[in-house]
Order: structure tokens, then sequence, then C-alpha cells
């Protein structure tokens, strides 16, 4: 709906935003995916529209293109153009927007605050009682939840009591809520990991925290040969991968006791999450250490999943660093004579 002319007028600027280089003015079926998207979505904000619908389109392009998008959409929000920002990214949309709506099987199953719409998106995602049953109890479970806190207490204790005791026939970890079906598994199986569970505060098997909670990860481990030298290790990342912390038992120097075969060992890891809103991921491994080396016996990447959710918006990045700031001084500035 754009005459030619005034689109040949907006093509420096589409040009200038897409920052494709030479490969602008070549044949568009030679572009790569991300130069597509890049010059489309340069082409879509600058025939000025009222409503700029997006899908995903800013999971594209390196980060300098990411930042240029965001400051483009605060820009529209400012001139009061609508935005309809279709994603499963929900920190951008936390970020971003002003109302949220959540769909789920064609259904809009919540519309309301962004913050607000975020938390059951993710009881959608990891809640235990399923899908559609969230859906039909969500707001008579908000009433129950007052009522059911005096509980969660023994109930904790109780099932962390089980778990203690209890020794898996099978694989168990595959039954945990935050259990990440798409894991990675090597080692050569002289031991295995049977079951793990996190648990914060009062929530056992947890799905999500909050800043700065502290969270305990227990691994049990049958080990079917002996090993003189154990392992246990822990390793947490970020959803792209990047590693946030990690450590073992040899690299903390925690003096560990040998284990004899058919023995079972139950290990934890207690850690302050002091992480930015986000989806992250744990790794759990135990190993022998033969002549100084690590011998991995099983070592489950990504093995759960965890999502955090961010108290405050006083700081950007990944990590909570506790940085504490003050004015040291505050003074006029006197201006020198001029000499002549």
């Amino acid at each position: 709906g754009i005459p030619r002319q005034e689109m040949l007028r907006r093509i420096p600027a589409v040009e200038e935003f897409a920052d494709i280089g030479d490969f602008f003015d070549q044949p568009v079926k030679i572009y790569s995916s991300g130069m597509f998207v890049r010059v489309a979505f340069a082409a879509a904000i600058n025939v000025d529209p009222d409503i700029l619908i997006v899908d995903e389109a800013l999971a594209v392009g390196d980060a300098k293109f990411q930042n240029k998008c965001y400051r483009k959409f605060n820009e529209f929000r400012e001139n009061g153009k609508t935005i309809i920002l279709v994603t499963h990214d929900v920190e951008t949309v936390v970020r971003l927007c002003d109302c949220a709506v959540l769909l789920e099987q064609g259904l809009a199953v919540e519309i309301g605050a962004p913050n607000d719409v975020a938390n059951i998106y993710f009881e959608i995602l990891f809640g235990s009682g399923g899908k559609s049953k969230l859906i039909d109890t969500h707001h008579e479970n908000i009433f129950k939840v007052a009522s059911a806190a005096v509980n969660d207490s023994n109930r904790t204790r109780n099932e962390l009591e089980i778990f203690l005791e209890e020794i898996p026939e099978a694989d168990n970890c595959v039954n945990r809520k935050n259990y990440n079906q798409n894991e990675n598994r090597i080692g050569n199986k002289r031991a295995e990991i049977l079951d793990y569970v996190c648990v914060c505060g009062d929530d056992f098997d947890t799905t999500e925290i909050k800043t700065g909670d502290t969270i305990k990860i227990y691994m049990k481990i049958v080990f079917h040969q002996l090993f003189q030298f154990p392992v246990y290790g822990l390793t947490i990342k970020t959803i792209d991968g990047i590693k946030i912390f990690g450590t073992n038992t040899w690299l903390d120097e925690i003096d560990v006791r040998p284990v004899v075969a058919h023995e079972i060992v139950v290990f934890c890891y207690e850690i302050k999450m002091n992480l930015a809103r986000g989806d992250f991921f744990i790794t759990l491994a135990a190993s022998d250490r033969v002549n100084n080396q690590y011998v991995l016996a099983d070592h489950r990447t990504d093995l759960a999943h965890i999502h955090v959710q961010s108290h405050k918006e006083g700081f950007n990045g990944i990590v909570e660093m506790d940085a504490m700031s003050q004015i040291i001084s505050q003074l006029p500035m006197v201006s020198k004579p001029v000499s002549t």
C-alpha cells in the first residue's frame, strides 16, 4: 500500500537499519535467513506503521542489531504506536510490554500485567497438575494458597525424608518436575545418578525460584564398582549455554571418602542463586579421579531446568553482584579567569 516513489525514498533508511552491507543489493534468494529477517524488519518499521506485528524477529541478528530493534521499539512506544509482539521470550515481554495475553490451545488464558501473565505461563509449563487442569482451576487455586501454606513445611520435610530413604530401581530423574528431556548423558556408567531433587525453602521438587533464594540440589548416586577418589560436580548454565557457575568436590578440596560397589551416596549442593530473571539449566556429574584425571562415570548435562523470577528490576545482566553505590562529593565547578 506504499506508493513506489515513496518506498524508493525510504530505501536508504531501510538499508542503513538492516546493515547487511553489499548484500542489500543482491537477489533475496541468496540471503541467509538472518539477512532476510533483518531487511524485512527494517522495511516494516520504516513505513511508519500505526500497528507493528513482530513474530520472534528479535531472535535473529547480532547483539548490536537486537539493541537497535529495542531502541526502535521504545521510539514507537513514545510516539503512541501499537506493537504486538508474538514470542516465547518471557523476559522480553516483561521488559517491553505494557499488557500481555497468554494463549493456550487457542484460548486467551490470561490478560493483564506482563509479570503476572508470565507467572501463569510458567505454571502451565511446569505445573504438576497438567495444562487443562491448570486452566480450569487457576483462579480457584489462588484462594487455596493461603490456607495450604501452613502445611507446606511439614509436607516438604516428609517428601525429603522419603527421597533420602528411597532406593529407586530405575532412573527416577525423568519423573522430576523440572527434568529436561533434552539432557545429554555421557560416562562409563561405573556409577549412575539415579535421582535428584531441587528444594527451595518449603518447595520440594521446585521449578521456579526468586533471585537470591537459596536452593539445595540433592543427587542420589549408585556405585557399581570401587571408587577410590569419587568426585561430585555441578554446573549452572544459561539457556544459550553460558556457564554461570561450575564446581566439584575436587576443585573445592573437599575430603571425600572412597565408595565400594553397590553403595548409594546422597550428595547435596546448597547454592544462593543470585541470578537475574531467566531460565537456567543444571548439570550434575559423578566421576572418578585416576592419576589426577577425571574419568566420567555419569555426566548429565542440562539435567534440570530452573526458572528464576527477579524480585526487583534494579540490575541488568545475569548475576546479582550485591553492588553498593554512593555519591562521594558534589561541588559546584569554579571557573578560572581567562588569561589574555
